[in-house]
């Protein structure tokens, strides 16, 4: 678990709107930190408070205020206190606050504390914040690591898949993307920029110079040369859970548009776990999954990565509603680690140790 972030190392140099995503970011990163039990005493000393030794002090959203206008963050924070409420009542929604109870104040007077729910993994990034800003973080972030794949199909017909960025120079994909037609040398970045820019990357052409697929699992991965892409920081996998909230990310053509586009569908698990008629481990979700959309990113409400898109499930030659799949992260992570990446992808488990519900990274 990651409690020590330092907030200065991640305040980008520009300057953001008061209400935009990037401020609402900055303002969670600053309140999860002021309310760590663990920093507890730096954040005293920081609003001029004296720490009481041995034991701890419950601070308010009005000791918080101070701390943004001391911390030169914001130079009055008070004209913005209602959308700092809002992000403090975010936060607290999905634990990443706990709210203990109202001081004597009506105004920015209830006290918290933050006690470690953040993996290490995903506090690399923003993303361990997806469940409190929802959509507008998680949709453009994925898009812009989300990028299309062409290539041309053995009857000589155009082809597209979809392929996640997942380091600077490699790309995920599903095998079959690989298989079913000779892949266009030249990657087209995405056109989406993401919703919080810590810096830039300059822009050029990426090149496909190798590629590996797996024999068994619906994985393969792109090795990439260029000025390499831009990367998103905290992206993880985890495998699916029940009635999980999921995003599709995707680039299925549209009728009557010659450009590649990207699509985003919502849906939710309706199986974490089945098995193929092949021997392998797929998962099921409800949003819909179109030709194109193969290889793309099944992303969760908590900005994890559950798997891949897959083909859909049909009984060859009976008309029927198709089952949409996807390759688990599990066995995602597996096919890389066999492929030869053992570092490329982390995948995060939930184990119970001496009784204890804890994160693993792999």
């Amino acid at each position: 678990m990651s409690e020590d972030m330092n907030i200065q190392e991640v305040i980008p140099s520009i300057n953001y709107d008061r209400t935009n995503l990037g401020w609402q970011a900055l303002v969670a990163r600053h309140a999860v930190e002021f309310f760590s039990a663990r920093r507890n005493s730096e954040s005293l000393n920081a609003i001029g408070k004296n720490p009481t030794s041995g034991s701890l002090t419950t601070l308010n959203g009005t000791d918080f205020m101070k701390y943004l206008e001391v911390a030169k963050f914001h130079d009055n924070a008070w004209s913005h206190v209602m959308n700092i409420q809002r992000i403090l009542d975010s936060l607290v929604r999905v634990g990443l606050l706990i709210d203990v109870g109202q001081g004597t104040s009506p105004i920015m007077g209830r006290y918290y504390w933050h006690l470690g729910t953040i993996t290490t993994s995903q506090a690399r990034g923003d993303l361990w914040l997806s469940e409190a800003l929802g959509a507008e973080l998680v949709i453009p972030s994925y898009a812009s690591v989300t990028v299309p794949l062409t290539g041309t199909a053995s009857d000589g017909e155009v082809r597209i898949g979809t392929g996640l960025v997942v380091d600077s120079h490699h790309v995920l994909t599903c095998a079959h993307v690989v298989r079913d037609m000779t892949l266009d040398e030249k990657i087209e970045r995405s056109t989406v920029m993401p919703p919080i820019i810590w810096g830039l990357v300059p822009f050029g052409e990426m090149r496909i110079v190798a590629w590996h697929v797996h024999d068994t699992v619906d994985v393969a991965i792109l090795e990439v040369a260029g000025r390499g892409f831009l990367t998103l920081g905290g992206l993880t996998l985890r495998d699916a859970g029940w009635a999980d909230r999921v995003t599709l990310f995707g680039y299925p053509p549209v009728p009557m548009n010659p450009n590649a586009d990207l699509i985003v569908q919502r849906g939710e698990v309706v199986n974490p776990s089945i098995a193929g008629m092949h021997g392998q481990t797929l998962f099921l979700y409800s949003a819909i999954a179109r030709p194109g959309n193969s290889g793309g990113p099944i992303v969760a409400s908590d900005g994890r990565v559950p798997g891949l898109v897959t083909q859909e499930l049909l009984n060859q030659g009976r008309p029927q509603w198709p089952f949409f799949a996807g390759v688990p992260a599990g066995e995602v992570s597996r096919a890389a680690q066999e492929l030869g990446f053992p570092d490329l992808l982390t995948l995060e488990t939930w184990k119970m140790h001496n009784n204890v519900r804890v994160s693993e990274a792999w």
